[in-house]
């Protein structure tokens, strides 16, 4: 029974992480939809960081 706990807590950790990614990556595109084309880049970097 430990290791079945142990091996969904970790794939649980992973699944979240990943949605923690992509909800990052709709962040950075929302926000680059909201400023002007000469400052996306800016936005992105700055996202990025």
């Amino acid at each position: 029974m430990n290791d079945a706990l142990f091996t969904a807590n970790n794939l649980w950790i992973l699944i979240a992480s990943v949605l923690v990614f992509i909800m990052h990556l709709g962040f950075a595109a929302l926000e680059s939809g909201f400023v002007r084309k000469k400052n996306t880049v800016n936005i992105l970097f700055k996202n990025s960081m």
